[in-house]
């Protein structure tokens, strides 16, 4: 017996030319039913699209904060791979403000030849700000911090059952000759769909088929990234296409940039004690941009110097940050704890 030959390997090896074209069709023809779906406000070219307000209210009470994060962790997985939150920045004036930031930090780029290379376009096509999180963290930590507020990113970051997660708020107005994102739902379902996009017959189908949503300013649209997309085409004659794309990685995987965490934390920190004083955010929404500056995994670290006390694993930055807060420590005694941190993880 050859036990090579009686080894299963189909749909584990893949190459370039597998992947039924008849069965991607009838994949990606799938219609969402909106019993699937039953909390979104509306379905919108086989989109569910969910009311940023009934997110908000949802998401302190445990019951339904879980019903929601468990609709579109089905939606991401097995239905039409895209979701959008009306209004899921209720404040746009927050936009607004994270706008004036980007357009400083695209000028300043600008100006010292940083801007260049872009995998979305041609360079120079776009103006793009890459690491656009610790860049906004640093030069203005409050606007970072109501902006990442916000239980929409939070949550949609929450339920995301893969390794990476493509979001993006939109930081305009954004009809469809302002280019959104071209996407086609139900397309992650299709095994074979990273392999094969570069072929004509699906760039083709991708070109006549594909959807579009107009987006309104403080809307958030996340996909799960096997969904089959690309940018859209502005071809206004007075719309300046502004959004704040999302990549949102697991621990588990790799993300596409390094972002300096203890750098952020330690900028953001006395901002948080003072909404945190003030009362003007909620300990949710606090934790929502803690989650969102702060390293939530404790690992890799030096376990001879950094071990698991009272737990499995040591204490990670954002737990660290959370009880800094709690016992109301100063700037400079979180400082201090967050390089003895960095110290103990060190080989």
């Amino acid at each position: 017996m050859n036990l090579i030959n009686n080894i299963e390997t189909q749909n584990l090896w893949l190459e370039e030319m597998d992947g039924d074209f008849g069965t991607f069709r009838t994949q990606v023809t799938a219609e969402t039913n909106p019993r699937s779906v039953p909390l979104a406000s509306q379905i919108e070219k086989q989109i569910p699209i969910y009311s940023g307000e009934a997110v908000r209210a949802a998401s302190d009470q445990p019951s339904h904060r879980n019903a929601l994060l468990t609709e579109w962790t089905k939606v991401f997985l097995s239905g039409a791979g895209i979701i959008v939150i009306r209004n899921g920045i209720e404040n746009t004036a927050i936009v607004d403000r994270a706008s004036e930031v980007f357009s400083q930090i695209i000028k300043s780029e600008k100006t010292d030849t940083l801007g260049g290379g872009d995998h979305f376009a041609q360079a120079g096509a776009n103006d793009r700000i890459w690491n656009a999180l610790e860049k906004h963290c640093l030069i203005d930590p409050h606007n970072f911090t109501e902006y990442y507020a916000s239980d929409a990113i939070a949550m949609g970051a929450e339920a995301s059952p893969f390794l990476t997660l493509q979001g993006a708020v939109a930081h305009c107005d954004m009809p469809l000759e302002s280019g959104p994102t071209k996407l086609l739902p139900f397309s992650q379902k299709f095994l074979e769909g990273y392999l094969v996009f570069e072929q004509e017959q699906y760039r083709d189908y991708f070109e006549a088929n594909h959807i579009q949503l107009t987006l309104e300013k403080g809307d958030v649209l996340f996909f799960n990234p096997a969904v089959m997309h690309a940018a859209g085409d502005n071809v206004s004659a007075d719309i300046y296409r502004m959004a704040n794309l999302l990549q949102i990685s697991s621990a588990f995987g790799r993300a596409m940039e390094t972002v300096n965490r203890s750098k952020m934390s330690k900028a953001i920190f006395p901002v948080l004690k003072d909404f945190s004083n003030r009362k003007t955010l909620t300990n949710r929404q606090l934790n929502n941009a803690i989650h969102a500056c702060a390293e939530g995994y404790s690992f890799p670290t030096n376990l001879d110097l950094d071990p698991p006390i009272g737990g499995l694993a040591p204490k990670s930055q954002s737990q660290i940050m959370k009880e800094a807060l709690e016992q109301n420590l100063s700037t400079a005694q979180f400082t201090e704890i967050l390089d003895q941190l960095h110290a103990r993880q060190q080989s």
